[in-house]
């Protein structure tokens, strides 16, 4: 009886292992592919970086007023496109998951809020030198600061009440409420140097308080903004594989017998 038993039990223990064989080999064909296209958006990202620097300390002279102060927009300027791009991706997906409650969409939302936090930092971070550089203060409460500080806390306060809730469900909904309740502060920034008066200057030559801008500096600008917009979109799929990662974990842990 209790060779009968023992037979039973390595029957047991050896059909799990039959049943994963097949999930672990998909799942490592899926990733392999996923690595592969990452590599060649890495590869592309890396080229026109290179490019954009070179531009940026070399093809493009000086500016008549600014100097060589005037190479600091060519990071603040794609990275407040970029962190205007993402909030308004975190908008749409959050509208997508409010209809259709996947949770593709709150990933999406939420890993494009967190690179959203980090590229308009940096946003803030070169205007302010920029500002200290041209006006001689590093913070004067201009529109332009002002309105893109709010939209900086806005969302800021969207990934701490979204780390603070631990139903995932309620967590979810919320952070898709705050993710189209917050967005109306993006244009707000975008256009408060044209709703009210703002030291902060126009980048068009020809307008009151605008940057005079030859061709050279135009076409960095251009190359400039394509490169951080493609680091951007590689590090908008790292960080959402890495959601995904995260709840697969948690799933696994919570599944796995005690």
């Amino acid at each position: 009886m209790a060779k009968g038993l023992k037979t039973d039990t390595s029957r047991i223990t050896k059909t799990p292992n039959l049943d994963e064989e097949p999930k672990k080999s998909r799942i490592q064909l899926k990733f392999s592919e996923i690595d592969r296209s990452d590599r060649i958006l890495l590869i592309m990202t890396i080229i026109i970086f290179l490019l954009a620097e070179y531009m940026t300390y070399i093809f493009s002279p000086p500016e008549v007023n600014l100097g060589d102060n005037i190479r600091i927009i060519y990071l603040h300027i794609p990275a407040a496109w970029v962190s205007y791009l993402a909030f308004g991706i975190t908008f749409v997906s959050s509208m997508l998951y409010l209809r259709e409650k996947s949770d593709h969409y709150d990933l999406l939302s939420v890993s494009s809020v967190e690179l959203g936090v980090l590229f308009c930092s940096i946003a803030i971070i070169t205007g302010s030198i920029f500002s200290n550089a041209t006006w001689g203060a590093f913070w004067n409460w201009d529109p332009r600061q002002t309105t893109t500080l709010i939209l900086w806390f806005g969302y800021a306060a969207y990934l701490s009440l979204r780390f603070a809730t631990k139903d995932p469900e309620r967590r979810a909904r919320i952070s898709a409420v705050l993710g189209v309740l917050i967005f109306p502060t993006v244009p707000l920034s975008y256009l408060s140097t044209r709703i009210y008066y703002s030291l902060h200057p126009i980048v068009i030559a020809g307008q009151e308080g605008g940057i005079a801008m030859l061709p050279e500096m135009g076409i960095t600008l251009f190359v400039s903004v394509v490169a951080v917009t493609f680091l951007f979109l590689y590090l908008l799929r790292i960080t959402l594989r890495i959601e995904r990662t995260d709840i697969h974990l948690k799933i696994r842990k919570y599944e796995e017998p005690y």
